[in-house]
């Protein structure tokens, strides 16, 4: 089963790296290849940076990956937006489907922001979100 992540994933095992991307190369439609709403995002100096305006909206990329089990993820995040129930970022690190905006589909995602200010873990069952890991509240703060 071919697994999706989201952006800004930095994903490696032990063994050999299967995605990574720094977006030094100012090109996120290649090399790896990101996919969705590319519109929605640029790179600049080097970072990927969402140029969305639609307030309240959600827009992603993603890419194949083979690996979820002994891997690990790092990301840096710049979050320049104050918090709220409607404000926040989910970063997939694993999707059984590629568009990640769609009602349906399974997988684990990190939760930053939200209405607790919260980094939270969460596993997506189809439109069940239950929480799996709280780690830190008014984290954002």
């Amino acid at each position: 089963m071919i697994r999706y992540l989201i952006i800004l994933m930095l994903v490696s095992s032990v063994a050999k790296a299967q995605v990574t991307d720094d977006f030094s190369d100012g090109d996120f439609t290649n090399n790896p290849a990101w996919v969705g709403d590319v519109a929605s995002w640029q790179v600049t100096g080097g970072q990927l940076n969402s140029n969305h305006s639609t307030i309240n909206s959600s827009f992603y990329l993603s890419t194949p990956s083979t690996i979820a089990s002994n891997a690990q993820w790092e990301i840096w995040v710049n979050f320049k937006q104050a918090t709220s129930s409607a404000n926040y970022i989910d970063i997939y690190l694993t999707s059984d489907i590629q568009d990640l905006n769609a009602a349906t589909g399974n997988g684990y995602f990190v939760r930053i922001g939200g209405s607790t200010d919260e980094i939270s873990l969460y596993k997506k069952l189809l439109v069940h979100l239950p929480k799996l890991l709280m780690a830190l509240t008014d984290a954002l703060r």
